[in-house]
């Protein structure tokens, strides 16, 4: 069976892990697929996940920008160039990650697995839509990416019950839903009151890290170690000054994969202040590797931290849910969060979607 994988930019992201899972089992399955996408940070798209031996091939991409640009740009063109390759190719099954199925062409079977709730949402969501040159891009983009006919023979996946539920909205089409790999089947015991918080996203505003001093500010005996990518460099400047204004908070940039297990070991506290997040890898991990999570109480976040009392949509709120939650409550929560992990697991993802190649298999 022939297969094509379709995603805009493979990284160090949750997007690209479940890429990576999906190639490990179609080499299972004796099935070696060809990827499309415009950048890519590492050829070996399964090394940041600790998976090795995969098996693939790229389909030349177009010149692009190798540091990030506007993503539903690159979303867009990545399709225009899949639709050649599809036509070329001729696969059986398409694995579509762009979230969009505008440009793909008839023919094949396709996986359909949205990560995001669909733009216009986000853009009723997201405040610097609301105004300047962000609004008018998206209009732009909304236009762009406006509805067209699902391509013949499609089946479409949600990441969450919250973006199923969106996409369902949206487009009253039925949508399943897989969990992303998240979790690697192991958990480690808590810390709660060790009193040292960890954070993990890209640096750019959406993500808050600003968010994230100001709760510092107000927690002058707690450490705080803010972690990311450097999305946008601008943003992270402007993180790093506020920080050097507090003595209980470090801001490093663009971490390895050592030093934010090093983190995430030793930390008691896991806050997470994007809003909306359509799931939250990172908030699995952090559970997993002993941190209490604290979690804004919106989007898909919600499913993976189910206590109400590790959830805030105010900085006072976050404030409260971290001192509440350092000692033995908070050991108690950790542990109602970890019980629930197995539903985010590498081997889960793969079952789940074994299945769904199955059925192309046997079509």
């Amino acid at each position: 069976m022939r297969c094509l994988i379709i995603q805009n930019r493979l990284g160090p992201d949750g997007r690209s892990r479940c890429v990576a899972e999906f190639v490990g089992l179609l080499n299972e399955l004796g099935i070696e697929p060809r990827i499309v996408s415009v950048a890519r940070q590492d050829p070996d798209i399964g090394r940041t996940f600790g998976i090795r031996g995969l098996r693939y091939s790229f389909s030349q991409p177009v010149r692009w920008p190798s540091h990030p640009t506007a993503h539903n740009l690159e979303v867009l063109v990545t399709n225009l160039v899949a639709r050649k390759v599809i036509r070329d190719f001729q696969p059986d099954l398409v694995f579509n990650s762009n979230n969009v199925w505008n440009f793909l062409p008839q023919g094949p079977r396709y996986l359909h697995y949205f990560h995001i709730i669909p733009l216009r949402e986000i853009a009723h969501q997201v405040p610097r839509y609301a105004t300047g040159i962000w609004k008018f891009y998206a209009s732009l983009l909304t236009r762009l990416t406006e509805s067209v006919p699902l391509p013949p023979r499609s089946q479409l996946i949600a990441n969450s019950q919250f973006v199923r539920e969106a996409v369902v909205a949206r487009q009253s089409l039925a949508v399943g839903l897989v969990y992303p790999p998240a979790w690697s089947g192991q958990v480690r015991p808590g810390r709660p009151d060790a009193r040292r918080v960890v954070t993990l996203a890209s640096f750019h505003p959406v993500k808050r890290q600003l968010e994230q001093i100001e709760i510092a500010r107000r927690l002058p005996n707690w450490t705080f170690a803010l972690l990311g990518s450097q999305w946008s460099a601008e943003y992270a400047r402007k993180v790093q000054r506020a920080a050097l204004e507090l003595p209980n908070v470090e801001v490093i940039l663009d971490p390895t994969r050592q030093r934010i297990d090093e983190e995430l070991s030793r930390a008691s506290h896991f806050v997470h202040t994007a809003r909306p997040e359509h799931f939250g890898i990172v908030a699995v991990e952090a559970a997993a590797a002993g941190c209490v999570p604290v979690v804004v109480d919106a989007g898909g976040i919600r499913e993976i931290v189910e206590p109400e009392e590790l959830r805030f949509t105010t900085v006072a709120g976050c404030v409260d849910a971290l001192t509440l939650s350092a000692g033995d409550t908070g050991r108690e929560l950790l542990h109602t969060v970890q019980q629930r992990l197995f539903r985010f697991s590498a081997a889960a993802y793969r079952t789940a979607m074994r299945a769904l190649v199955l059925e192309t298999a046997g079509a």
